[in-house]
């Protein structure tokens, strides 16, 4: 018998000031625009379960109960900047309350027999959320009760071959921050938006599993996804604005095969590769082409190298080097071109390991990041962001005292706080 009590206070402050100038190519001025905006966020999550195990016979038997609640106060002030003096914009300016109580209590059953092993699950959930927007007078009332199934079964055909088949039905609850109803601007033509009318995505996740000599997986899945939560990008030609605004799909499916292989080529070098052929996508309205739907789909390639490497004798000299590969992608209604990564670290350890050195570079070729796109109907609008991947770290540790003792910490985190 367990039980968990959380408590969360988050408090977030944003401000940003944005100038824009605009010139002709003989760099005579032709616009100018001056905004400030004061963000902030209060968010406090409650939450306390009680976990219950036992066995009855060869049967193992677990149950629980849980209850969330979150209090979310989230404003937005913007002001327009003219001859210096701050002017109030109450159109862009917000205060959004945002409340959550979900009751949810499951229970399990396991069991091992000969060459057997299963579990069967079942969580309920009752959600009660309420979204309020003070300044549009709009409030957004959602209660639901969903059942979430699972179940296990694998079969150990002989020492070398073991078959295993999956199935869980998931909930995904949108982030706070994307429930906001605000503008935030990169400038006056490109900003992003809340949705308060975002609803919690339910996905239905099918895998089966054939190991070989437990060291080679195959794993062969689907997964319906539902009305995923995806920020899609939009462009109003006639406004010539781009806004960026979070939303449920209508669709959204993804399917493929996975192999996953690690061994000792040496003593002294570990490796482990993994391979994915996939299909992703999202079927979605596209708001500003008169709504027809549209479907942004990709089949793609990933691969990854891992390799361990003890470079002493005494094991106080190792090191690291991965390489990965994304032939493509699709970030809701944008794609991505494809990306490399190769990285190596080295570690060594001193003074009968009471200190450690360390060296690590990141990204070394400068191919993380990549362009986004999209193009359909009278869309067609993309970026390049390019933010820092490749980087060298330099460490130093020293451990003091008796360094060789362990602690009882656990982590307490909660699905709640990941929403944050």
């Amino acid at each position: 018998l367990s039980a968990v009590f959380h408590f969360t206070d988050y408090k977030q402050n944003q401000e940003q000031r944005v100038t824009t100038r605009y010139f002709d190519p003989e760099e005579n001025g032709l616009n100018f625009n001056d905004f400030y905006t004061q963000a902030e966020q209060k968010t406090r999550i409650y939450s306390g379960k009680l976990d219950f195990e036992t066995n009855f016979g060869k049967m193992n038997f677990g149950s629980g109960l849980k209850v969330s609640r979150v209090d979310s106060d989230s404003g937005l002030n913007f002001f327009d900047i003219e001859n210096g003096s701050l002017n109030f914009n109450t159109m862009l300016s917000d205060l959004f309350l945002y409340e959550e109580t979900v009751f949810a209590g499951y229970i399990e059953i396991s069991r091992k027999w000969n060459k057997w092993n299963t579990k069967l699950g079942l969580r309920g959930e009752q959600t009660e959320r309420s979204g309020e927007s003070v300044s549009m007078l709009e409030t957004n009332d959602r209660n639901y009760f969903e059942l979430f199934p699972t179940a296990y079964i694998a079969y150990q055909f002989s020492e070398n071959h073991r078959l295993a088949f999956d199935y869980g039905r998931k909930i995904d609850r949108p982030n706070y921050e994307a429930l906001n109803p605000f503008k935030y601007f990169i400038d006056e033509h490109n900003f992003k938006s809340g949705n308060p009318n975002l609803t919690a995505s339910i996905s239905n996740d099918f895998n089966l599993n054939y190991t070989y000599k437990k060291a080679y997986s195959f794993d062969l899945y689907f997964r319906d996804n539902g009305n995923n939560i995806a920020k899609l990008v939009f462009q109003d030609n006639e406004a010539m604005t781009l806004r960026s605004v979070q939303m449920n799909v209508q669709d959204s499916k993804s399917y493929g095969l996975d192999f996953l292989h690690g061994r000792s080529i040496k003593k002294w070098w570990y490796a482990q590769v993994y391979a994915s052929i996939f299909h992703e996508e999202e079927t979605y309205w596209a708001v500003e082409s008169d709504f027809p739907l549209v479907t942004n789909e990709m089949d793609a390639l990933y691969f990854s190298l891992y390799n361990g490497l003890d470079l002493s004798k005494d094991d106080t000299f190792s090191g690291d080097l991965t390489l990965y590969y994304l032939s493509d992608f699709i970030e809701g209604s944008y794609k991505m071109h494809d990306i490399f990564n190769l990285s190596f670290g080295l570690r060594k350890k001193l003074w009968k390991n009471r200190a450690e050195i360390s060296l690590r570079v990141g990204d070394i070729f400068n191919t993380t990041a990549v362009p986004l796109y999209t193009t359909y109907g009278n869309q067609d609008n993309g970026f390049f962001s390019h933010p820092e991947n490749r980087y060298i770290k330099v460490g130093f540790k020293l451990n003091f005292g008796n360094f060789h003792l362990s602690d009882n910490e656990r982590s307490n985190g909660t699905e709640e706080r990941k929403r944050l």
